[in-house]
Order: C-alpha cells, then sequence, then structure tokens
C-alpha cells in the first residue's frame, strides 16, 4: 500500500467512526461529541433504505435530555425539539442544547403521529465537557439506561447487561469517586449473576459498605442490596446504626420514607395518612426531596378523593403546572 492509498485509508476509517458516533441509519447528529450549549445539526435522510418517514410534509427531532440519574430528586428529563427542512432527500435542522446540566441524549425522529425511533432502540450520545472526556453522571445514567432502570419517555429498549457494566466501569475509571456508579454496577452484577453461589456478590457488597459506610444517601441504596442477598439481619443492622447515628439525617429522611410507603401498601387513606406522619417527623425539609414528597402526597390526595388536602399542598409547590391545577380542577 502506497502513502497516498494509505492515507486515504486512515480517512475513511476516521469518517466512519464519526458517523457511528453520530447515529446510524437515517438519522445524524453533529457535533459527535456534543457540550451543554452546542448547535445540535440533526439531519434525517428520506432516501435511506431503514428510513421510516418518507414523503411527509413536516419533520421535528425530539431529544430526550437525561440531567440526573433516577434516583435523584426532580430528575426527570426534559424534551427539546427543532422542525427540519427538506431540501432534496435530506431533512436538516438545528437545536441549541439548551439544558446546562445535560448528561446523556436520547432522539428520535417525528413527522405528525408517525415516529422513527430506530426501531425502538433510538439514536443517542453521551455530553461531554470541554475536556472532551463525559461529564459526570454521564456514563452512569447510560449503564442505567440499559439497565432499563429510570425514566422512558420515548421508547424502552431491551435491557443489555454487559453493555450497562461497560459504561458504569468506564464511569467509576474517569469519576472512582461515584458512589452510586459503584453500587449500581454492583446491581447489575446480581443481575448478571446465574450461579447459586452468590458469595462473590456478598464479598463485593461488604467492601462497598466499609468504602461508603460514611455516605448518608449510599446507605439507604446498601441496606436494599443485603437484603436482595437475603441478609435481612445485616440491612436491620446497618439501618438501626445509622438511625441512631443521625435520627433526622438523610439516611433517615430516606429510608423512613420508602418503609412508610411500603408498609402502607396501595390503599391511597394509608398512604395519606404514612405520608401526613412523616412530614411531621421531619417538619424542617425543604428543597428538591421536599418538592418530590409533596408531589406524591398530592397525588395520593386526588386518588383518595382528599382535594382539600390535595390543594393544599398545590399551592406549596415551587412551581406548578397547568396540568396539576386542571388534575384538581376535574
Amino acid at each position: 500500500m502506497n502513502r497516498c492509498t494509505f492515507i486515504v485509508a486512515v480517512l475513511v476509517g476516521v469518517l466512519s467512526t464519526q458517523l457511528l458516533a453520530q447515529g446510524t441509519g437515517a438519522f445524524s447528529f453533529s457535533p459527535a461529541h456534543p457540550q451543554a450549549g452546542d448547535q445540535l445539526t440533526c439531519s434525517y435522510r428520506a432516501d435511506n433504505a431503514a428510513a421510516k418517514l418518507a414523503n411527509v410534509h413536516e419533520m421535528y427531532v425530539e431529544i430526550m435530555v437525561y440531567r440526573d440519574d433516577y434516583t435523584i430528586p426532580q430528575a426527570r428529563p426534559v424534551v427539546l425539539d427543532g422542525a427540519l427542512k427538506l431540501s432534496g432527500t435530506e431533512w436538516r435542522g438545528v437545536v441549541p442544547l439548551s439544558e446546562p446540566r445535560a448528561k446523556f441524549l436520547v432522539f428520535r425522529v417525528v413527522s405528525g403521529d408517525s415516529v422513527d425511533d430506530n426501531n425502538g432502540t433510538c439514536w443517542e450520545s453521551l455530553v461531554y465537557g470541554k475536556n472532551g472526556k463525559p461529564v459526570r453522571d454521564a456514563q452512569l445514567i447510560r449503564g442505567s439506561y440499559r439497565m432499563r432502570m429510570g425514566y422512558f419517555l420515548f421508547a424502552r429498549p431491551s435491557a443489555d447487561l454487559d453493555d450497562a457494566a461497560k459504561n458504569l466501569r468506564q464511569e467509576l475509571r474517569l469519576y472512582p469517586d461515584n458512589w452510586l456508579a459503584s453500587l449500581r454496577l454492583w446491581t447489575c452484577s446480581f443481575r448478571q449473576q446465574k450461579d447459586a453461589d452468590k458469595s462473590p456478590l456478598r464479598k463485593e457488597l461488604d467492601r462497598l459498605l466499609r468504602k461508603w459506610k460514611n455516605t448518608p444517601q449510599a446507605l439507604s441504596t446498601i441496606c436494599a442490596d443485603y437484603r436482595m442477598l437475603g441478609d435481612s439481619a445485616t440491612a436491620k443492622s446497618i439501618r438501626d446504626m445509622a438511625l441512631k447515628n443521625n435520627p433526622k439525617g438523610q439516611f433517615a429522611q430516606d429510608i423512613l420514607w420508602s418503609e412508610g410507603l411500603a408498609a402502607a401498601g396501595e390503599a391511597p387513606d394509608k398512604q395519606i395518612a404514612a405520608m401526613e406522619k412523616y412530614f411531621e417527623q421531619f417538619p424542617g425539609l425543604s428543597g428538591a426531596a421536599y418538592q418530590t414528597k409533596l408531589e406524591s402526597y398530592f397525588y395520593a390526595c386526588l386518588d383518595g378523593k382528599e382535594y382539600a388536602k390535595a390543594h393544599a399542598a398545590l399551592v406549596k409547590f415551587q412551581k406548578p403546572t397547568s396540568g396539576e391545577y386542571n388534575s384538581l380542577a376535574w
């Protein structure tokens, strides 16, 4: 191979890699490594063999923007959209990535009631920082997405635990202090485990407990993981010690909320009573965590036809939506 042929071959390889990063089939986007604030150029080739939207008169791209892990209060994704304009057989448009907390993107293309979501898998991208690396939590969120955990406003793809584990390990290589990624990787390993012998999982969970025992947010997940292994005694020991050390702290807020709702079951009246008891226990709640719990209380009151209580909760919302007011009105 002469030098010219070699250079051409390298360029073709680079371009192929970029195209794969930007999307495959009928849809593509650029830049290949988007950052928050970028202008995303989106293209849909109606003449591509994989295109599902042909002979349409309008087209939009919708981008689901994941901002935080689904366990974080008020972590719901937001959807950005933009019109595409036809030139020949290519639909093209630009959508500003205006969400500053963007971490993971999922794309689909729509025209009226018709949707091209890449056969249920959608197109996707991590969000990158100025250093050229995925931002913190980007690969945690993608790994969780592969595990079918979290919010799915578009298609819900099949689980791919091998790829999930790969993303979670990459997250930990970049951000070794990400306790949630390490515990999510343990959950992924638990789901992958086919052997009856759970001792390797137990050994790893013991290690994670030693590492994250002083991180209150991690302890409630670790307790649940011990229960998954069938060790309710260790889970209770961790719970009781954490509550004794800080009865009003983050762990107490998390565990008593989940335990109260679990004990209440699905009956709205019992859920309402459990939540009201919780709010009495923690009268100083504020911020996103409080707003999320208040929202749960609001909908429980609606289900239980306690409309006066629902209204009292709604007026405490920081940013009530028209849909929430309408749900109360109806």
